[in-house]
């Protein structure tokens, strides 16, 4: 049988392929780094996605027993009930598979091209050193390597300059330095900075993405979807939508 890329991951995580289908695949994957990205992104957003909704599945369900239950009480139509109540079970599951299979392209590194801007910050005012002045010029200027270690070493001297922190994150995700961005973006989130903590949560959330962790990617956007005034809150809810 021939599949789709989209059609061997599917059937590779339920494990329908046959054994020399499934060392072909491994073979692949193996050689082709795209297609093993987009493995362990389908394989973590399911399961992530399969925590979320297990518990409330399982209590429609249950609701649907019940409710049956009440209604007839013959040992026939009890067997006929708990039929239905599996059927709604599985008809939930696929529908659950259908919105993760169908929707559009899941894809991260699709998803992150897409998504991925780097954040204007306003740079220049009287307040700020010379040393400071400079960073930010050469980040308004697109030279992400040489604002880096200025800012770095602005940083070491003095960690509350909220402002070099965020903009360190963008030159690291501009560098292509995620795992490096990542703690940085976090910081501002646990010190609850009000002008950059929902800014630092999506730049978070794409940094995520790229790495492939699905989970950390739809934790921070379902917060940032309900930040009311945030500035990326409907790139969030739109984003959700494309990797849930």
């Amino acid at each position: 049988m021939k599949y789709s890329n989209r059609d061997k991951i599917d059937a590779y995580l339920k494990g329908e392929l046959n054994e020399e289908e499934k060392q072909q695949f491994e073979k692949e994957i193996d050689k082709d780094e795209v297609l093993a990205q987009e493995l362990h992104f389908h394989d973590m957003t399911q399961r992530h996605i399969e925590l979320l909704e297990d518990r409330r599945i399982t209590e429609q369900v249950k609701a649907i027993h019940e409710k049956e239950l009440k209604k007839r009480k013959r040992k026939a139509v009890v067997k006929q009930i708990r039929y239905w109540a599996v059927a709604a079970s599985i008809l939930l599951v696929l529908a659950l598979s259908w919105r993760l299979w169908n929707s559009p392209t899941t894809n991260p590194n699709t998803l992150y091209a897409e998504y991925y801007t780097a954040y204007e910050l306003p740079f220049g005012n009287r307040n700020e050193q010379n040393s400071q002045t400079e960073a930010g010029a050469l980040y308004l200027a697109g030279d992400y390597e040489k604002a880096a270690p200025i800012m770095e070493n602005l940083l070491a001297i003095d960690p509350s300059l909220s402002k070099l922190q965020f903009a360190l994150g963008i030159c690291k995700m501009e560098l292509e330095q995620w795992d490096q961005a990542i703690p940085l973006f976090e910081q501002l989130i646990k010190n609850k900075d009000a002008l950059y903590v929902d800014n630092a949560r999506w730049y978070l959330a794409l940094c995520a993405l790229k790495l492939n962790d699905p989970a950390t990617a739809i934790e921070q956007l379902e917060i940032l979807k309900n930040a009311e005034g945030a500035v990326f809150q409907d790139n969030a809810a739109e984003l959700l939508k494309r990797i849930k």
